[in-house]
């Protein structure tokens, strides 16, 4: 599973520890505010290069977004204290 998210610099690929929630690992890593989705690595190309990809992330095709400190210790108590980007 990977997680892709635009930023001003262009599309961003995070390939998450899989021993952790991959939802709650995007919520927390992609910067506040930015959309993201996850894709299996079956759905991504593989006979192009990293940064010829497009992927267009909208609010109606989003996986979620990313999470702000406070928000992300609100959502997941547990795991308070974590670095959050």
């Amino acid at each position: 599973m990977k997680i892709v998210f635009n930023t001003n610099e262009g599309l961003k690929l995070m390939s998450p520890n899989p021993e952790y929630n991959i939802l709650m690992i995007a919520e927390k890593d992609v910067p506040s505010g930015i959309n993201f989705k996850i894709y299996d690595d079956s759905e991504l190309p593989k006979d192009q290069p990293f940064e010829t990809w497009v992927c267009n992330i909208t609010d109606e095709n989003k996986d979620g977004t990313g999470l702000t400190k406070e928000q992300f210790e609100i959502k997941y108590p547990e795991y308070k204290g974590w670095s959050v980007q």
